[in-house]
This record gives structure tokens, C-alpha cells and sequence, in this order.
């Protein structure tokens, strides 16, 4: 059996230098560290034209190109993708954990042309410090409020199709009541949103607002040495992404979607009584629950595209951004169109 596409290319690039690279690609329980030089396609001009033409779109200050990335992984990934699905499949009558998942086997390979194309060439293994990028280290006064969770005692999936998945969102604690939770990775988040996002659920649970339709924060993930991985919230239960690309939006007769209006706006209101703002109103952070109730999500901050261009920075955090982002939300609804949810969105409930 073979490793699904989806579960191959997910990977993350580093910079080390101007024109060194590094991607880490994980399919589960490894970890390929990819390292390319511009050195290394000396010995062919079109292979170093196209690698540094990559470099110079990614690294463009000017002009914000987020296709370059994922352009540059995937002609990065490519001649990756026999060895990656040589990889076995893991047992289905094992366990799994979350520290499985963040601690996997590394292996290293450099990129080289041959004859006109790129081909892996394995390397040597380096010191143990080459590890994923994974772990933030948050001030210890915003994580003492939370409930601590080390990766070791959570496990995730419901089955072996969710134990190959390279996004283990679906988590379990050992010990714990069945009880299905939302872990959400903070590895790749700037650490202030992270900080940001902590006070603001600390905010929600002073102000006793655990009824509203908002994802509650059961902890943290964190190791020994206190570097956290992730929240862990408590598990909608839902069959869409996220409002902007439920497709039953569009076949939603109109009495629902103004019940979801409704909702929307009642626990905004709930929230901006208590003195706290949302942060991040957009139809992309509004899940529709299995029974056709709206809920509010994601308050990590930012209003990106759903708020004056110009006023974004401005109106982040405040009741008038989210006053704006929710016309928006409003005008959404009672539209009819609807999008497809491309492979790398990523929400509250992406796997179920």
C-alpha cells in the first residue's frame, strides 16, 4: 500500500544563507531533512537558473508571493516521491502519540542535477541538534493558568487512516474519559500570536463566557523543558472545514442562514460586552456544527482581507474590525457562492 499524496507534501523551508536551503518533509515517524546549494547544479546551468530564480521570488522584500513557496517545495519534492512512498505503513494495532509524531527518525539528503534533473543524494547523519522546528518558548505566566499536557500522553486518530495522516488534529488524552479534543500546532506561529491568542482565551474564561459557541482551551502541550507545541481545545463536532467553504451554505434556505447570522452576531456581542474582541472575524474562522449552529473560532488575531486594506493594522484587535469583519461575514451568508476548500486549509475541525 502506498503513502496518499496529502500525507507526502507537507513540508516546511528554511533559510540558512543566501543561496542554501533546507526543507524538512515529514511522512510519519520521519523526517527528510533536504538540504540544496546553488554548488550543487554547477554542472547544469538550466537546474541553477531555475533554483535561483526560486531564491529570488521567495526572497523578494517587495512583493509578497506565497505560489513561490509552494512552487519551489514542490520542484524541491518531486524526485522525493518514490523514495517517500517506499516508506512502510505503521502497524494498525499500535498505539500512537503525539511525541512519536514530534520526535520522529531524521534522515538527510542534498539535492544535486544529473544530467539536466534533480536527484536526492543521501548524506551522512548530523549532530542530534538538526531536529524539527518544532517548540515555542511562551513566558511562564501565561502557561501557569492552563493545564499541561505532555506529548507523550496524547494520542491521536480513531483508526489507522488518521495514524498516517502528518497532522495528528485529532487528539486523545491516556487516562482521560473518551473524550475527543482539537490539538492545533503553534510550531510555524510568530510567537506573538501565540501569547495573544493565550490572554485572550484567559479573558473568555474570567469572564465566565464557557456557553457561547466558542471552542474552549482544555491546556497546553508542553515537554519537560517547557517548550509548548500546541493548544489543545475542546472538539467541535462538525462534517464542514469551515463556513467559507461549506457547501451547504449554498442550498441553506434563508431562515437558517439568518439563524446563523443571528448566532454569529449574538456571541460577538456576548464577547465585545465582556470588553473582549474576536480578532479574527471572517467567514474562514465560523463553523457549522452537525446540528446547524454557529460557532465562532480562531482567536489568534488578524482580519486580513475581511476589513478596509488600508485600516488592517489599525482596526486589528479593536470592536470596529470586528464590526467590519462581521458585515462581511453577513454579506457572505446571504450570498450564494461558495468556495472549495483547497488541501492546505487548515482549521478547527480539518480532520475528523
Amino acid at each position: 500500500m502506498l503513502w496518499p499524496l496529502f500525507a507526502i507534501f507537507r513540508s516546511r523551508v528554511l533559510a540558512l544563507h543566501r543561496n542554501r536551503r533546507r526543507v524538512y518533509s515529514s511522512v510519519p515517524w520521519k523526517c527528510f531533512l533536504i538540504q540544496s546549494t546553488a554548488e550543487n547544479f554547477d554542472n547544469s546551468l538550466s537546474v541553477k537558473e531555475k533554483y535561483l530564480n526560486y531564491l529570488e521570488r521567495i526572497q523578494d522584500d517587495e512583493i509578497e508571493d506565497p505560489e513561490a513557496w509552494k512552487d519551489f517545495n514542490e520542484w524541491v519534492l518531486e524526485p522525493f516521491e518514490p523514495i517517500f512512498r517506499g516508506v512502510p505503513l505503521l502497524p494498525a494495532n499500535e498505539k500512537y502519540t503525539l511525541q512519536q509524531y514530534l520526535f520522529p527518525e531524521i534522515i538527510f539528503y542534498t539535492l544535486r542535477s544529473v544530467d539536466g534533473k534533480l536527484v536526492p543524494v543521501p548524506q551522512s547523519e548530523e549532530k542530534q541538534s538538526d531536529r524539527l522546528p518544532f517548540g515555542v518558548k511562551l513566558p511562564q505566566e501565561l502557561c501557569s493558568p492552563w493545564s499541561s499536557i505532555h506529548p507523550k500522553h496524547i494520542r491521536y486518530g480513531n483508526g489507522i487512516d488518521h495514524m498516517h495522516s502528518c497532522d495528528p488534529r485529532r487528539a486523545f488524552i491516556d487516562g482521560d474519559i473518551p473524550r475527543r479534543y482539537f490539538f492545533r500546532f503553534h510550531h510555524l506561529a510568530p510567537h506573538r500570536t501565540v501569547e495573544y491568542e493565550l490572554t485572550k482565551y484567559a479573558s473568555i474564561r474570567d469572564a465566565g463566557l464557557d456557553h457561547l459557541r466558542i471552542p474552549q482551551l482544555y491546556g497546553i502541550v508542553q515537554d519537560d523543558a517547557g517548550l509548548v507545541y500546541g493548544l489543545l481545545f475542546s472538539h467541535i463536532d462538525s462534517v464542514s472545514v469551515n463556513l467559507r467553504y461549506d457547501m451547504a451554505v449554498e442550498e441553506a434556505p434563508t431562515d437558517l442562514r439568518e439563524r446563523w447570522i443571528s448566532q454569529i452576531t449574538d456571541t460577538l456581542q456576548d464577547l465585545h460586552d465582556a470588553g473582549i474582541t474576536w480578532g479574527n472575524a471572517k467567514p474562514d474562522n465560523v463553523m457549522i456544527d452537525v446540528n446547524n449552529d454557529a460557532w465562532l473560532i480562531e482567536f489568534g488575531g488578524g482580519h486580513e482581507g475581511w476589513v478596509e486594506e488600508e485600516m488592517e493594522e489599525t482596526l486589528a484587535g479593536t470592536v470596529k474590525g470586528d464590526l467590519q469583519g462581521l458585515a462581511k461575514i453577513v454579506a457572505y451568508i446571504q450570498s450564494s457562492a461558495v468556495e472549495k476548500a483547497s488541501p492546505e486549509t487548515t482549521t478547527h475541525n480539518e480532520i475528523q
